[in-house]
């Protein structure tokens, strides 16, 4: 079972893992300890959301930059860097090697009008004095 960045409040789902089928085997990356992470095997620690780049989509489908404000410890890493590296020990061939890649990818394949088009660099200029 590999469980992303499961909601710490989410109690219940954590702790229904124990349960799972013959104890799988469970890999949970997340940036914060939760009830989860405490029955996992593996624990991949995760950016959270202000050491983190890239982009968001709001409540409104509107896309908009997230920028790093804070370092991350030292021994966590983006999520989606995680799941390349994951891909990579698994002896595929990763393509994503930065945050503009996945925004590129989630613009191809996405179905939702704010992301027809979009570019990282698109993100990146200033309207109206805001950013």
């Amino acid at each position: 079972v590999y469980v992303l960045d499961l909601d710490p409040l989410a109690d219940a789902v954590a702790e229904a893992l124990p349960a799972v089928e013959g104890g799988a085997f469970t890999v949970v990356q997340a940036a914060r300890t939760s009830t989860a992470s405490l029955h996992a095997d593996v624990v991949l620690p995760c950016t959270d959301y202000g050491e983190s780049s890239g982009t968001l989509t709001n409540t409104e489908g509107r896309v908009q930059r997230l920028t790093r404000a804070q370092t991350p410890p030292e021994d966590a890493r983006e999520g989606w860097q995680i799941l390349c590296d994951l891909e990579a020990a698994l002896g595929g061939d990763p393509r994503y090697h930065s945050a503009e890649d996945v925004t590129r990818e989630i613009a191809r394949v996405t179905g939702l009008p704010s992301w027809q088009g979009l570019r990282q660099e698109a993100l990146e200029v200033t309207v109206g004095g805001m950013r």
